[in-house]
């Protein structure tokens, strides 16, 4: 997991569930998460739904909860709400929460 977390460039909350996403990949201007398609979400990693780690090791629960204590803010916590991790949007400070449209 720990791996698949050092690849992570965008975290997306999903609306439905409120499950919480890692996108190893940016987005493109005015692209938001929500816009791909499932079929085209297979890399995707799945970080866990407040509360509800399902079949999770816990190992992977444990670096899930690390990841995400060390973004704070960045983490999104609203349904369709998304932050780019990446180092090119920190430096610029265009990684704040992005809610949805």
């Amino acid at each position: 997991m720990k791996t698949k977390l050092a690849r992570v460039q965008v975290l997306y909350r999903q609306a439905d569930t409120l499950s919480l996403w890692g996108l190893p990949y940016r987005m493109r201007p005015g692209q938001q998460p929500r816009d791909i398609r499932t079929e085209y979400r297979t890399d995707w990693i799945w970080l866990g739904c407040p509360g509800w780690w399902y079949t999770m090791p816990k190992e992977d629960q444990a670096a899930v909860q690390e990841f995400v204590a060390k973004l704070g803010d960045l983490v999104p916590n609203g349904p369709n709400e998304w932050s780019d991790l990446s180092e090119q949007a920190i430096l610029s400070d265009s990684h704040n929460c992005h809610p949805s449209a």
